[in-house]
């Protein structure tokens, strides 16, 4: 596994371990990592991300306890096998933060409820039309 597949900004205002951890799920929910994939060590990630390995290694034990890896002392650190059921709660679940996330800057801005959901509506036809 290439740890090209991270990166962390050491300016943003979320903490690099959990700007690390979102990556990591992200990366499993949309599938480029799948069951099995096994992670760079905390060395090799520590050592691309000049990031403490602490840091890595607190990533690696919440998302073990969460349930997304799992680790083979010896061996490495795996993608677990996450249930679909599960899999596909926590894909809807990121998909309407991101959404409330962008309903709220359009409300920042100043739009309607209604001009928003014209906006959603002609977005959403246009992906129809692409699909096509």
């Amino acid at each position: 596994m290439s740890t090209k597949l991270f990166s962390v900004n050491p300016y943003s205002a979320e903490p690099v371990y959990e700007q690390l951890k979102n990556q990591i799920r992200k990366s499993i929910l949309w599938g480029t990592l799948k069951e099995r994939d096994r992670l760079p060590t905390i060395k090799e990630l520590a050592s691309a991300l000049s990031i403490n390995p602490n840091t890595i290694a607190r990533v690696f034990r919440e998302l073990i306890m969460e349930g997304h890896l799992k680790s083979e002392p010896g061996i490495g650190t795996f993608v677990a096998n996450i249930p679909e059921e599960k899999l596909n709660e926590e894909k809807v679940e990121h998909l309407q933060k991101m959404l409330k996330n962008y309903l709220l800057e359009g409300r920042i801005m100043g739009l309607s409820q209604n001009e928003i959901r014209e906006i959603w509506e002609t977005v959403f036809l246009s992906i129809k039309e692409e699909e096509r």
